[in-house]
């Protein structure tokens, strides 16, 4: 399972549910280069610490809230879902690749 850690910046902890990291995986925010985002959370010592493109995210928005159908945003709610679709496509890459005949 994966979880967005926090958007309140190094000095707060890590949010529930991502804290409990032996059964989450918590996933930070990075920049375009790969950078940490400003707003992640401090990475935790023994635990799995692994961040996605957070920032400037575009994504779409409905058009009655009159914000344009489009807009960037960021955070690590915004890297949880790329995050989950990196992983989907390796598994489901792995299954093709070492499928048994």
């Amino acid at each position: 399972m994966f979880a967005a850690t926090s958007n309140n910046g190094a000095n707060a902890d890590v949010a529930f549910p991502a804290s409990t990291h032996e059964i989450v995986i918590g996933i930070n925010s990075a920049d375009t280069w790969g950078n940490k985002s400003n707003f992640t959370p401090t990475i935790l010592p023994r635990s799995e610490n692994f961040s996605v493109l957070g920032e400037a995210v575009e994504s779409s928005w409905p058009h009655h809230l009159k914000q344009g159908s489009k807009q960037c945003r960021s955070g690590t709610s915004y890297a949880t879902p790329i995050a989950a679709g990196i992983a989907a496509n390796i598994i489901f890459y792995t299954r093709i690749r070492f499928r048994t005949k």
